[in-house]
C-alpha cells in the first residue's frame, strides 16, 4: 500500500493553502472599523518552514535553499521552492515513512480512542494552525501571519489561551552509539527541532528512537539491556553463545 510512496518528498503546493486560509478569513485582517480589508496590515506571510529555515542559517553548512518573495499591497509574501532531486534511495524513504509511522503509533483521530497503528492512511491531511506574530529587534518590529503543521496535541490539557501550550511534536532519530553522533545530533538536528517548535510556542517534543535490529541474519542477535535509573543500550553480539535464538534445526528448514 505504501511502497510507492515517496515520502521524503518535499511539497509543490507553495502557499496556496495559506492564501485560501487568508481569503476565508479577511475580517481577521480588520483595522478601524474596516468592513472588507483591501490589505493586511501585515509585514510578512509565509509558511513557518521558511522561517526556520532562515533562523538556523548562520549555523548551515550542508543544505542549501530558494526562498522567493512578492509584495502585494503592503505585505511581502515568502515561499521557499524546492529543486529538483532524483528519488530518494530506499534508506531515506524508509526513514522518512518511520516518522510517519511513529505519528501514527502514538496519536488517535478521537481522544476517547487509543490510537490504532494498523489503521494507516496515507490520504489524511495534515493539520495547520495559523499565528500571528512579531519580530523586534532594536531598530525595527516586523509583524508575521505564518502557518504550522502540527503533529498532535494532549487531550484533556487545559492549554492558555491563545496558545499553543497542549501540542506536541514528535520526531525520530536513529540511536546515538558515540560522543560525535551525539554531538552532531546537538549540532544539526535537535536545533532545528527547537528553531520549529520555538516559533509557534510548541513546548514539548518527543523523540522516537527508530529500530536498529537491521541485520538479517539467524545467527545476529542484539542484546537490549535495562538497568535503573539508567539508559537502555544495545549491542549487536557476533558470538551470541547463550543468547542464541533460533536453533540449528530451525535454521536448516528454512535452508533446504
Amino acid at each position: 500500500m505504501v511502497k510507492d510512496i515517496v515520502w521524503g518528498k518535499a511539497s509543490n503546493a507553495k502557499i496556496d493553502e495559506l492564501l485560501k486560509w487568508i481569503l476565508l478569513n479577511r475580517k481577521k485582517f480588520m483595522v478601524n472599523g474596516e468592513l472588507v480589508p483591501k490589505e493586511l496590515h501585515t509585514d510578512f506571510v509565509c509558511y513557518r518552514g521558511v522561517l526556520a529555515k532562515l533562523m538556523y542559517t548562520p549555523y548551515e553548512n550542508i543544505e542549501r535553499w530558494v526562498i522567493c518573495a512578492t509584495k502585494f499591497r503592503g505585505t511581502i509574501y515568502l515561499c521557499q521552492f524546492h529543486e529538483t532531486y532524483p528519488p530518494p534511495d530506499e534508506y531515506f524513504n524508509k526513514m522518512s515513512f518511520g516518522g510517519f509511522r511513529f505519528e501514527q503509533y502514538l496519536c488517535s483521530y478521537d481522544e476517547n480512542i487509543p490510537p490504532e497503528p494498523n489503521d494507516f492512511d496515507v490520504d489524511h491531511h495534515e493539520y495547520c494552525c495559523v499565528v500571528r506574530s512579531r519580530l523586534i529587534s532594536e531598530r525595527e518590529s516586523h509583524s508575521l501571519v505564518f502557518g504550522a503543521e502540527l503533529d498532535c496535541c494532549v487531550p484533556h490539557f487545559k492549554e492558555q489561551p491563545g496558545t499553543l501550550s497542549n501540542f506536541v511534536e514528535l520526531k525520530t532519530t536513529k540511536v546515538m552509539t558515540n560522543e560525535y553522533q551525539y554531538r552532531n545530533f546537538l549540532k544539526h538536528k535537535l536545533v532545528k527541532w527547537w528553531t520549529q517548535s520555538y516559533l509557534v510556542g510548541v513546548p514539548v517534543i518527543y523523540c522516537g528512537y527508530k529500530g536498529i535490529v537491521t541485520i538479517d541474519g539467524p545467527n545476529d542477535v542484539y542484546q537490549f539491556a535495562f538497568q535503573p535509573n539508567q539508559d537502555i543500550t544495545c549491542k549487536r553480539l557476533v558470538e551470541p553463545g547463550e543468547f542464541q535464538i533460533l536453533p540449528e534445526w530451525y535454521i536448516k528448514e528454512f535452508s533446504t
